[in-house]
């Protein structure tokens, strides 16, 4: 009875070594396939910065993904970056009231998944030299009823931003408008309006300006991108809206000009806005 009992509780804990083991062996076999790569080629200041995370699934069973997403791309993954002065920051910083769109993703074995992050809505390439980021997902993949696997390894990479092209930021200016012309309401549509409005570079002003007369559901966005730019150039591009027959366009260029007006130092500016509120 006694030997029985043994071989019982021998076999117990055999059968929970090889479980754990399988549970293991999942997770290293997972990681090899995670991949983050700079889609982003020689960029220079102010120019969109892109990574895309890619997965190839070498399991034996399908894999499912939670895909979340909004103006700042998939949530789920997080990063760190160092400075050209080695000051670090943290992104994305997400706001509770943005909207996201959401679907799950099933990968089969040997499929493949990716997403573009755009890493320039999230940190500031402002000024030339050396960066530094550090990227990881924190979202756990799930396989078909089996428990979620453990969290893929993170990423380092090196960025090196050039000076700032004055020329070759208009052509990509130029080319973001135009998608977000000629393909209305489209995602790529969007996409594309979404990446104009986070180039904080005075070339981007008629570009942004334009787009704003012409997609008025972009607004948001397109006043936002105009905002944070806050030239002279980039105040009267909303000031021309300011008292726009469309009461959302007019009141979000109205309420770009206050924050602007509240923020500024250059009394010219300040004045402009305060005869154009009145």
């Amino acid at each position: 009875m006694l030997r029985g009992l043994q071989f019982a509780a021998y076999v117990l804990i055999a059968a929970l070594t090889i479980s754990v083991w399988h549970r293991g062996a999942v997770a290293q076999d997972l990681t090899p396939f995670i991949t983050y790569e700079l889609v982003s080629a020689n960029p220079s200041v102010h120019v969109p910065i892109f990574v895309r995370f890619s997965l190839k699934n070498g399991l034996p069973f399908d894999l499912a993904i939670d895909e979340v997403q909004n103006g700042n791309g998939p949530k789920g993954f997080r990063a760190q970056l160092t400075r050209p002065d080695w000051r670090t920051e943290d992104g994305p910083q997400l706001s509770v009231s943005e909207s996201w769109t959401h679907r799950t993703v099933s990968v089969p074995p040997s499929g493949s998944y990716s997403a573009l992050l755009p890493v320039s809505r999230w940190f500031d390439f402002d000024v030339p030299g050396r960066y530094t980021l550090e990227m990881e997902y924190t979202r756990p993949f799930v396989s078909d009823g089996r428990l979620p696997l453990p969290l893929p390894p993170g990423r380092r990479m090196v960025i090196d931003v050039a000076p700032r092209d004055a020329v070759g930021l208009q052509r990509i200016c130029s080319d973001l408008e135009n998608r977000a012309m000629e393909l209305p309401d489209s995602i790529e549509s969007w996409e594309s309006a979404a990446t104009l409005s986070h180039i904080k570079d005075p070339v981007a002003v008629p570009f942004l300006a334009r787009l704003l007369a012409a997609r008025e559901k972009m607004a948001p966005g397109l006043v936002g991108g105009l905002e944070a730019i806050a030239d002279e150039a980039a105040v009267d591009a909303l000031i021309s809206f300011a008292n726009d027959e469309l009461e959302e366009r007019r009141l979000l260029a109205r309420g770009g000009l206050s924050r602007i007006e509240s923020k500024t130092m250059d009394a010219m500016i300040r004045q402009k806005i305060e005869q154009a509120l009145k």
